[in-house]
């Protein structure tokens, strides 16, 4: 009778354990509409900031604004960057995108695959022409001016990259910058916040990791969320002025 009551008892916990895993949801979608499974998007239209995140059993909602994720998109796909969300592309990153008032934008995003770590440094010539024409239309038929994206989608916005650069890092690297993220509270900070300024930047950070994905968009931070894109243009060794 102990045997029975036993092996009944280990039944419903194997049941529950395998219910419980049912419930996840997949961390990354690997919706092929997004990207291909090596991160590289069909057009700029495509988002590069996720609309929601699979964290467990529920969605989580970014919040961020689609207009302005879909202009961020354009310079994304200028910089011939790759969406972080949609794939696990095989190795653990975390990338920091920097949009900058004055200066053009900028990607530092750090790699670890076994025990190598690198980061990678990308930077555009100027940012490419955001003009009301990318937005609108003139219909002739209605006499007024139509919102399109048609001229989005358009593969010519590859943009002139200036600087394409990758500096082995180390392990200490890898593992100071992850302490970073737990001493500033990155995980549980909200993806998104209603912000936005003309004399600043937008300071993005994304986590790319087999077991989970999160980004934090702020702009201007001057709080500890900084130190996590400091450390970054730090160990890139670039000259820059932070805003």
């Amino acid at each position: 009778m102990k045997i029975n009551i036993l092996t009944v008892i280990l039944s419903i916990l194997c049941l529950i354990s395998c219910q419980h895993q049912a419930s996840k949801l997949q961390i990354y979608p690997e919706a092929p509409a997004i990207s291909d499974i090596n991160g590289i998007p069909q057009d700029s239209v495509t988002p590069y900031f996720p609309y929601y995140i699979n964290v467990d059993s529920k969605k989580v909602f970014t919040e961020i604004d689609t207009f302005l994720n879909s202009m961020n998109s354009v310079v994304m796909f200028a910089l011939q960057e790759k969406v972080l969300y949609n794939y696990y592309l095989g190795h653990n990153q975390y990338r920091f995108t920097w949009f900058r008032s004055f200066n053009p934008p900028v990607t530092f995003t750090m790699h670890r695959k076994g025990d190598n770590v690198w980061l990678h440094i990308k930077m555009l010539e100027r940012y490419p022409h955001l003009g009301n024409e990318m937005y609108t239309y003139f219909d002739s038929a209605s006499n007024q001016h139509v919102f399109t994206d048609s001229v989005l989608s358009s593969t010519k916005f590859r943009g002139n990259i200036v600087m394409d650069e990758t500096i082995k890092l180390s392990l200490h690297d890898w593992d100071t910058f992850e302490n970073l993220l737990q001493e500033t509270g990155y995980w549980s900070m909200a993806p998104s916040e209603d912000s936005f300024g003309m004399d600043g930047s937008r300071w993005i950070v994304e986590a790319h990791l087999k077991d989970r994905y999160w980004f934090v968009d702020r702009w201007s931070p001057d709080n500890n969320f900084s130190r996590i894109g400091r450390y970054l243009v730090y160990r890139s060794g670039i000259k820059v002025d932070f805003y």
